[in-house]
């Protein structure tokens, strides 16, 4: 679903806010063309209501009014308002209502069109840059060394949609070495920092998805590390092989017999040093690598990621600006935070990932920093649970 804004009224009619992109410089009159031959083609039955240019806000817009006398859901309006903001891109205004509620549903649209206003670019980048001026007097401001004693040995979360579980995830925060090893390393070399562990299962349509995400970073935040290793394997369970995850010290968890499928595998290995940002990512089909140069302020490293409620959680409410790498796109993006106190002592942290990101994920955090509720965009929901109640709900996967 790529709408920006959904108006949905009790009426039954909704008013949808698209942006659209064209590889090519393109004209209004180009566009009104192409309407009309896609409408024609999935409609062959429909007729222009109305076909008009006009301007809105010093913009040109071009509006289409189609009767469809034949759809599922009986006679039908589709309104398109396109709207140009540049040669190659259009605002899109849309209109989707039965057609006896098209003159009540008419005077409503209109009046969101005409409502548009266009923010000057140049005014968008000086805000961003107060946010992430604001993000990086934060960072620098902030003593990592309090947040040892803060830090929340394990939380277990359920994935729900609606009223199903998807999944589960174990947050695992430590301080240490940085890289781990064993070995005895002379005192100049051996480096202290945080490593953050992040165990993730999701049931997608049928699939499943393992993930283990690992990430170091040194206590001056000059260098970090991180692995992520996601495995998609059948939802039942074949007997192949064992596969034992053990940790001596704390892990007894996850004794599986599972379908090990180099075939379906992911993997993600990053690294910042020397203010460079490396990283090396294989799929069943391809190896790349990328290398970044890191952001000269505001740069949230992964394990940053997981420390935001500590750093956050004695700020006065307020919006912050960050530059952070994230995974799901394989990209460092611009992302905000927005924090809000409540009155019971937890707080609400707003994330917006990427400027392009409709949603923002909203986290509800407790006074010690856990997690009291997660909402992604979409919908879905992280809850927190003991791992008895996992246990109970996914009793072939943990053990």
């Amino acid at each position: 679903d790529q709408a920006i804004l959904r108006i949905t009224m009790p009426d039954g009619y909704a008013i949808n806010l698209f942006i659209k992109k064209s590889t090519v410089q393109i004209n209004l009159p180009t566009v009104r063309s192409q309407a009309l031959e896609q409408m024609a083609g999935a409609y062959p039955s429909a007729t222009v209501l109305s076909d008009m240019n006009q301007t809105v806000n010093k913009r040109d817009q071009m509006a289409l009014h189609f009767f469809l006398p034949r759809t599922q859901q009986g006679p039908w309006v589709t309104a398109q308002t396109f709207i140009q903001l540049s040669p190659q891109v259009f605002v899109l205004f849309q209109l989707e209502t039965p057609k006896n509620l098209y003159e009540l549903a008419k005077p409503t649209y209109d009046a969101v069109v005409r409502s548009m206003q266009v923010t000057d670019p140049r005014l968008l980048l000086a805000e961003r840059e107060k946010l992430l001026d604001a993000g990086h007097t934060l960072l620098k401001q902030v003593n990592y060394k309090q947040f040892v004693k803060q830090l929340i040995p394990e939380q277990w979360l359920r994935f729900v949609e609606g009223d199903r579980d998807i999944g589960y995830m174990r947050i695992r925060q430590s301080y240490g070495r940085l890289d781990d090893r064993k070995e005895k390393m002379p005192a100049y070399i051996e480096r202290f920092g945080y490593k953050i562990q992040i165990m993730v299962r999701m049931q997608l349509k049928g699939t499943l998805f393992d993930s283990v995400n690992v990430c170091y970073m040194a206590d001056e935040r000059d260098e970090e590390i991180w692995s992520i290793r996601t495995t998609e394997r059948p939802q039942h369970l074949r007997k192949i092989v064992k596969y034992r995850i053990s940790d001596r010290q704390k892990l007894k968890f996850d004794v599986q017999e599972v379908p090990i499928d180099l075939q379906n595998s992911w993997v993600e290995t990053g690294l910042l040093s020397n203010k460079k940002i490396q990283l090396t990512r294989s799929d069943p089909s391809s190896n790349k690598h990328y290398e970044w140069d890191v952001p000269n302020k505001a740069y949230l490293s992964q394990a940053d990621l997981y420390l935001l409620p500590l750093i956050l959680q004695d700020q006065p409410d307020g919006q912050w600006g960050f530059y952070a790498y994230h995974p799901n796109s394989g990209k460092i993006s611009f992302r905000t935070e927005r924090l809000e106190h409540k009155s019971n002592g937890n707080y609400l942290i707003y994330s917006r990932l990427a400027p392009e990101d409709i949603q923002e994920q909203v986290t509800e955090y407790d006074h010690k920093g856990k997690i009291v509720l997660r909402i992604l965009a979409g919908g879905r929901k992280l809850i927190p649970a003991a791992r008895r109640q996992i246990e109970a709900r996914w009793p072939q996967f943990v053990k």
